[in-house]
């Protein structure tokens, strides 16, 4: 499902454990010609091509191959940065259409509401849950990014736009794990991500950059000694998206991130 990214062996010291692919999801839908409230469910479709093997754990997806989604308004919340005094968000509802192949019910997350004012007809929306528990969302048009916010290293960002770990990040994880867990709580390790726009390359531990036509923010690096493997991050085309509404949506996929109903 996803490109390079960090995988990391499961462990009972206070770690999150992996989540099996019957855990994650990768979905796609193209944006209709209408838009409005009345337009809902949209019917999402698998973006990944899935080999049944007869095992659940594997052959499942959380919501299934074929879920409905809904967008409806969140209401008002505070802004994480306290620039804006207070945002409007968005509510993603995602269901499942039955329990075939479908480990749960129905999950849901929030975004800044600017963001879903974007959606243009024919748009590509592209979401993901991955195996380290990290929500990601984003949209292209016409194959080119216009944004993408939470956990979206290893994601797949059209064009020419990667992000993904340095190639040597499993083997610095496995150094820092053998060292004992009270030190390992005391001094985490941190990694940068990289972040590839055209031929540009550039390797951010946290902050907010500008490479060519995208702004690019990182918070914080990732902290592998506790609990996750996914970097979160927003990247936004200049001139298309309001960057201050990416990254606070970067921030609401973190924080509380998604919340799942089981069957």
């Amino acid at each position: 499902m996803f490109g390079h990214r960090v995988k990391r062996n499961l462990t009972n010291e206070g770690e999150a454990m992996a989540l099996p692919p019957s855990g994650t999801f990768y979905y796609v839908v193209k944006v209709p010609k209408e838009r409005g409230p009345d337009s809902f469910p949209w019917q999402l479709e698998l973006g990944e091509e899935i080999e049944p093997s007869g095992d659940a754990i594997f052959d499942d997806r959380l919501l299934g191959y074929s879920p409905l989604m809904w967008v409806s308004d969140g209401g008002i919340t505070a802004d994480s940065f306290g620039l804006r005094g207070e945002v409007r968000v968005s509510r993603f509802t995602l269901r499942a259409m039955n329990q075939k192949n479908a480990a749960a019910r129905e999950v849901s997350f929030q975004i800044d509401w600017e963001l879903t004012t974007l959606f243009q007809v024919d748009d590509e929306l592209r979401l993901s849950h991955s195996d380290m528990w990290g929500t990601g969302l984003t949209l292209l048009r016409t194959g080119k990014l216009v944004f993408a916010v939470g956990a979206i290293d290893g994601s797949k960002l059209g064009g020419d736009i990667r992000m993904r770990h340095p190639e040597d990040a499993l083997e610095r994880i496995q150094r820092f794990e053998s060292v004992p867990f009270e030190k390992r709580l005391k001094i985490p390790l941190l990694l940068p991500v990289e972040i590839y726009v055209g031929e540009e390359m550039r390797s951010i531990y946290a902050g907010m950059v500008e490479m060519g036509n995208y702004g690019v923010w990182v918070e914080g690096g990732t902290d592998h000694s506790f609990p996750s493997g996914d970097s979160y991050a927003a990247i936004w085309a200049k001139g298309l998206c309001d960057e201050w509404s990416a990254i606070a949506s970067a921030m609401m996929l973190r924080r509380p991130g998604m919340h799942t109903i089981e069957w």
